[in-house]
């Protein structure tokens, strides 16, 4: 009952929503449109029923999120620019009920699609909730090709807005945030929560994959609280984007969904040094974020050329493993595996999946991550790599992660990538894609500098320079497209 009673009190006060052309919409109006998805939802589903919401990233896309929320009716949140071809292979594996789409939500807020009168007020009767009930389900790529539907209970996102509410005392509702991240991504659900319980200014971006439209939007609008992937803000403060901009407004900074680099943090460091960066860690199937550390100095925060992810939050538990047994040393490597009230039901109707992916520690049940890390004196969580990232060359075993870490290092560098290629002579080939920020460094200097901090096994054999690299949903760089591009060739 914690989240429904939430969202009730959030549009029952003063609240502030802005739409893509920045302009704040009038709180009638809502709380209108508000009433008029929740009185369609209620008057033709049930709590047994699962919608699926195929829209733009508008405002009315967080309304119809938080309605669902709100009712108690399990949504999956999709894209309207994905092929209808995976939108149908979702609902083959679902059997969702309803698709609401953009032409649908516009006709539901117009009221030109009648609807059963009576009450807005939700029926308690048809739409029972428990801890246990289904929030949503977020699809994530899988190896086969087939879906993997991630299934997030309601108590593990009311867990999460409780560390939210008690880990971010300094966020206010003065505080304007600008909701960037697109809501197949999880981390879109932290952008929701500190308007849920901080009563934030939410402004949606136009943000699609250019960074530079996000940094302008910080810029302009005076953004304070920013949540997005470390690969945005690479571009907003590198040499050629930063001094085009003003970010003097900013004060706090949330980045997940890839590994912050040292030179990134000694970016903020020097170049916003009044901006709280928080590095924040979780997979899909631990609810948004499990992890999480307000970084301090880069003296500090930094150990083996990666940075600290700090420790597990509230409701939440991390141990490292070096086999399935026992718990890595400090400083030891081993697997990340996350467990406690965040961690996800299942993979819908995946149990095989689901089983392969849990693992049973001293009684209590444990997420497997596939991320390789240590932990420090001052128990401090480290990402090293990924286990799958972990391949071999001439025999030596090689992380493609950690050498990213350091070529990323290179002032000249703006993003970098590292695939394997299998290779008959050196088990797998090396090639790294290299966005530079400077134009006039050489290939012969690149290759120098990897000398001096790579072992000679890791040194890529090719290198490619780019404008920019691929970039996934989720705002990552896609190696899965560089290797598919590369093989092409």
């Amino acid at each position: 009952m914690f989240l429904r009673k939430i969202i009730q009190k959030r549009f029952e006060s003063s609240f502030n929503i802005y739409q893509k052309n920045h302009q704040k919409i009038d709180n009638l109006k809502i709380i209108s449109e508000y009433k008029l998805l929740k009185k369609y939802i209620i008057h033709n589903h049930s709590t047994s029923d699962i919608i699926a919401l195929y829209l733009n990233n508008e405002y009315y896309y967080l309304l119809t999120i938080l309605a669902c929320q709100e009712i108690g009716i399990c949504y999956i949140p999709l894209k309207s620019n994905w092929p209808m071809e995976r939108v149908e292979q979702i609902r083959g594996l679902t059997k969702f009920k309803t698709l609401f789409s953009d032409e649908l939500i516009m006709s539901i807020i117009s009221s030109s699609i009648p609807v059963h009168e009576g009450q807005v007020n939700i029926d308690e009767a048809n739409f029972k909730i428990t801890p246990e009930t289904p929030l949503y389900i977020m699809f994530t790529s899988g190896s086969t090709g087939e879906p993997k539907g991630v299934v997030i209970q309601r108590k593990s996102y009311e867990n999460f807005l409780k560390w939210v509410e008690e880990f971010f005392p300094e966020i206010t509702s003065e505080d304007k945030l600008i909701n960037s991240t697109g809501y197949t991504f999880d981390v879109s659900l932290m952008e929701v929560a500190l308007f849920l319980v901080k009563n934030v200014h939410f402004f949606c971006s136009n943000l699609d994959q250019n960074s530079l439209v996000l940094g302008k939007e910080i810029s302009d609008l005076k953004i304070t609280v920013a949540v997005t992937v470390p690969n945005n803000f690479n571009l907003i403060l590198s040499e050629r984007i930063f001094p085009e901009l003003n970010l003097k407004s900013l004060k706090h900074v949330l980045l997940a969904g890839s590994k912050i680099t040292p030179a990134l943090f000694e970016r903020f460091e020097s170049l916003l040094p009044n901006v709280s960066v928080s590095n924040c860690y979780g997979p899909t199937e631990a609810t948004i974020y499990c992890v999480a550390k307000k970084l301090g100095a880069v003296s500090v925060d930094v150990e083996k050329n990666t940075v600290s992810i700090g420790s597990a939050i509230r409701g939440c538990k991390a141990i490292v493993l070096k086999d399935d047994n026992n718990i890595a040393t400090n400083y030891e490597m081993g697997e990340l595996l996350i467990g406690g009230i965040q961690l996800m039901k299942e993979y819908f109707s995946r149990s095989d999946l689901t089983k392969k992916v849990f693992h049973i520690y001293e009684g209590e049940t444990y997420y497997r991550t596939g991320d390789i890390v240590f932990r420090n004196s001052a128990g401090d969580l480290f990402v090293s790599g990924r286990v799958d990232d972990t391949i071999k060359v001439a025999g030596q075993r090689v992380n493609l992660s950690d050498i990213d870490g350091y070529i990323a290092n290179f002032p000249y560098v703006e993003e970098v990538a590292t695939i394997a290629i299998d290779d008959q002579v050196k088990d797998s080939l090396l090639i790294s894609f290299i966005v530079l920020n400077n134009k006039s460094i050489s290939e012969k200097k690149i290759k120098e500098d990897m000398k001096n901090c790579l072992l000679s096994f890791q040194i890529p054999s090719k290198i490619f320079v780019r404008e920019e690299l691929p970039i996934n949903n989720s705002g990552k760089i896609s190696k899965k497209t560089l290797k598919e591009e590369y093989l092409q060739k």
